[in-house]
C-alpha cells in the first residue's frame, strides 16, 4: 500500500516539476495530458493486478490498535491518579490526614462505579474534630467531582 501511494506521489511530482520547466504552448500541453494519463493508470493498476480479488484498503495494522487501546488505558489510569490526587487535597483542606481513597473502575466501559474514602486510620486535626466531618466531606467531594462518593468510618 505504501508503494502504492509512493508511485502515486511521484508522477504527481514530476508532473508538477515538467510544469514549471515547460514554457506555455502545446508541448506543455501534450506533455501534462500524457502525466494524467499515466496517472490514471497508476491509480487504477491495483485493481487490473488484482483481477477480481479482494484489495486490503487498511491502512492501519492491528498492532497499531492495540497500541492505541493500551494508550487509552494510560490517560484512563492518570485521569482517576488525578482524581484520587484532588480527593486526598480535599481532606487534607479538611484537616483529615491518613485517609484511604479508594476509587472502583468497571472494566469494560473503564468508566468510575464507586469512590470510597476509608477514616478507620485517619486523624483529624484542627478544629474540625468536633463538626460531622463525613457530611462536609461529602458535600464539598459531590460539588468539586460530580460523583457520588461513599465515605465510610471504620471502627476496629
Amino acid at each position: 500500500m505504501k508503494a502504492y501511494l509512493l508511485e502515486i506521489v511521484v508522477v504527481i511530482f514530476i508532473t508538477c516539476v515538467s510544469s514549471l520547466i515547460l514554457s506555455e504552448g502545446r508541448l506543455k500541453f501534450f506533455i501534462k495530458s500524457i502525466y494524467s494519463i499515466v496517472l490514471v493508470l497508476v491509480i487504477i493498476s491495483p485493481i487490473v493486478k488484482n483481477k477480481g480479488e479482494k484489495v486490503d484498503f487498511n491502512l492501519f495494522s492491528e498492532n497499531e490498535i492495540v497500541y492505541d487501546q493500551n494508550f487509552l488505558e494510560y490517560v484512563d489510569n492518570k485521569k482517576i491518579e488525578s482524581l484520587k490526587d484532588k480527593i486526598e487535597e480535599i481532606l487534607l483542606d479538611f484537616g483529615v490526614k491518613n485517609g484511604q481513597v479508594i476509587i472502583e473502575k468497571d472494566i469494560k466501559t473503564n468508566e468510575i462505579k464507586k469512590i470510597v474514602i476509608d477514616l478507620k486510620n485517619a486523624v483529624i486535626e484542627n478544629d474540625n474534630k468536633h463538626i460531622n466531618i463525613v457530611k462536609e466531606i461529602k458535600d464539598k467531594l459531590k460539588k468539586e467531582t460530580l460523583i457520588e462518593v461513599d465515605v465510610k468510618i471504620n471502627e476496629g
